[in-house]
């Protein structure tokens, strides 16, 4: 049998390296349209670091109750890539039992944030607390944003601002000023 016509015969080494790569690359082939998909979801899989300032009006109601709705801005940073997000957010809420000095655990917050690419985040999140001193107040609020989210859906939202301004007077406006901190957490 001359060269050509010999059968060719690698080694039983170079065969199973063969076989790796090609089920490494078929494998990967059948990954990359998912992580893809999941990459231009525009929701990296880490946390996202954001500050913001935004001003509210505050409506004094009696009892202590006070409705709220603010506008602000967000600038954002995600862990680990980088990638800066941009934002305006629209929010709206209700304290009860509200004092000028002291603290309050209950409430609600809705929020909805409009990204500089379309996309939305929304979420009402109901673990609030805040105290207040002559009117400024701590508050610290977190939840999870919702699933019809466009952006960062079922990532929990963490929220730390302060915000300055009178106690006001029951039924009238106040305008408030915040300046605060939001992380979204991935889920688990």
């Amino acid at each position: 049998m001359s060269p050509a016509q010999r059968p060719l015969r690698l080694p039983v080494r170079l065969l199973a390296v063969m076989a790796s790569t090609s089920a490494l690359v078929a494998g990967l082939a059948s990954v990359a349209p998912q992580a893809l998909a999941s990459a231009s979801s525009g929701a990296p899989p880490s946390p996202v670091y954001c500050q913001g300032t935004s001003q509210d009006t505050d409506y004094q109601g009696t009892g202590g109750n006070v409705t709220f709705s603010g506008t602000g801005t967000l600038t954002c940073t995600a862990a680990g890539t980088g990638q800066v997000l941009s934002g305006t957010d629209t929010f709206s809420g209700t304290m009860t039992g509200l004092q000028c000095n002291g603290d309050d655990k209950s409430g609600t917050y809705q929020a909805t944030v409009t990204w500089s690419d379309g996309t939305k985040t929304s979420g009402t999140l109901t673990n609030f607390h805040e105290d207040s001193l002559n009117g400024s107040e701590l508050i610290t609020i977190s939840g999870t944003n919702d699933a019809s989210s466009t952006r960062f859906a079922g990532y929990t939202a963490y929220v730390t601002t302060i915000s300055t301004g009178s106690c006001g007077t029951s039924g009238g406006p106040v305008t408030k000023e915040q300046t605060g901190y939001l992380t979204y957490v991935p889920p688990a």
